[in-house]
């Protein structure tokens, strides 16, 4: 395999910490929905915190990927399975971005403390549990998108593995 085949090792190295971000989010979920107790405040805080390192390890992602990173064809790609990719990596990127941001948002207009690094509190701007209750619908629909994306995103490796045996895989990871 030609090394223009490989993605460079700064690539892999946001994907598979974007991914491991994701997954330890969605471990530190602090849900106070209907039948849930009100969450730790560590919990909260914890998930702030990835949360915001997930936004700025998805900007870093989107602006190498714009200005430096090669995005090598995958082998035999048929042009259907190349549009697929674009627009797949498109809506994962920008899901990427706003899961994050919208967490953000929740986090300047809840009534509970809330720090990132334990360093940084968060100001309440908006005092308004209505607009509140918008930014954590927004911030839930586009974290479960971000979700369904890469399960989608695991699969299409998979089926390149296991069907096509095309060794996909081993572009992220050599």
């Amino acid at each position: 395999m030609s090394n223009t085949q490989v993605y460079d090792q700064t690539t892999k190295l946001l994907h598979w910490l974007i991914a491991a971000l994701i997954y330890c989010l969605v471990f530190f979920h602090p849900s106070s929905e209907e039948g849930h107790a009100q969450p730790h405040k560590w919990v909260t805080d914890i998930h702030v915190t990835l949360g915001t390192l997930l936004l700025a390890l998805a900007v870093w992602r989107v602006i190498w990927r714009m200005e430096y990173a090669h995005v090598p064809p995958a082998p035999l790609a048929e042009k259907w399975q190349l549009k697929s990719r674009q627009l797949t990596h498109f809506i994962l990127y920008l899901f990427m971005l706003l899961a994050p941001i919208g967490g953000l948002l929740i986090s300047l207009t809840t009534p509970i403390e809330v720090n990132i690094f334990g360093l940084i509190e968060m100001p309440r701007l908006i005092n308004d549990e209505a607009i509140h209750a918008l930014m954590r619908s927004l911030h839930g629909f586009s974290a479960d998108v971000l979700l369904y994306l890469g399960v989608l995103h695991v699969l299409a490796v998979l089926y390149h593995q296991v069907w096509l045996k095309d060794s996909l895989l081993k572009r992220m990871l050599m």
